[in-house]
């Protein structure tokens, strides 16, 4: 590697560190304050708020920082965790088709230049095309989802069978995330807060740990088996 090709990497670590830190501080300044949030969507008709919140969510899957999680806060906190899986899930749908298409039309070169997924990443996928084994994938709290619809646009797995899969499976995940969330509230930003909820509510605990454990055992089960 040459003294140029590094010094580029090195600043582009630097920009993702400070994006990063700029994105905690934001959080922990201007979404700290509930009645802040709440005062400021409350201008706007719900259904208007609504229509916000999923445009915002489906633009963020194309800028360098992805914001959805600090959407998710948001919405948590406006809507409570219903509603909130409910916009949440439109978007994914959205999101769903269009990275979908976007992938297939446009090309391995294109998917792997925007969203950095390489070769290995697709292959992995590609031998995880059956019902059940997208099914997991989709209620997996660590895959992102916007990498699995990337991914198998590049595979020879049908919109309609990824798309429905998908439709059935995300909202467990979104809820699951939603409910802790809503039940937080600002306090996400505030580590000592959070360790205060959960020793008030170790039901939510509980909950969290055994839906991990669940999900990962299932793609434990599911990875050993390949069929597209």
């Amino acid at each position: 590697m040459n003294r140029d090709d590094l010094l580029k990497r090195v600043l582009s670590i630097v920009g993702i560190v400070i994006l990063l830190v700029a994105a905690w501080w934001a959080g922990r300044t201007l979404l700290s304050d509930e009645a802040r949030i709440q005062s400021f969507f409350q201008q706007f008709p719900f259904g208007l708020a609504a229509v916000f919140l999923i445009i915002g969510y489906v633009l963020s899957s194309f800028v360098i920082l992805d914001l959805k999680d600090i959407l998710k806060i948001v919405a948590a906190i406006l809507f409570g965790a219903w509603w909130s899986t409910l916009f949440i899930w439109l978007a994914e749908l959205i999101n769903n088709a269009m990275l979908f298409h976007l992938s297939r039309r446009l090309g391995r070169a294109w998917i792997e230049r925007k969203f950095h997924l390489g070769g290995k990443d697709v292959r992995w996928v590609e031998a995880m095309c059956g019902v059940w084994q997208i099914f997991v994938l989709r209620i997996i709290p660590a895959v992102p989802y916007r990498i699995l619809d990337v991914a198998y646009g590049l595979t020879a797995v049908s919109f309609r069978r990824y798309f429905t899969v998908s439709a059935v499976a995300s909202p467990l995940r979104i809820f699951w995330f939603q409910f802790i969330l809503a039940g937080l509230g600002s306090a996400v930003f505030h580590p000592e807060k959070i360790t205060e909820y959960l020793m008030a509510h170790p039901e939510a605990l509980r909950l969290g740990a055994g839906y991990l454990v669940v999900s990962f055992l299932a793609a434990f089960l599911i990875s050993r088996k390949s069929k597209c």
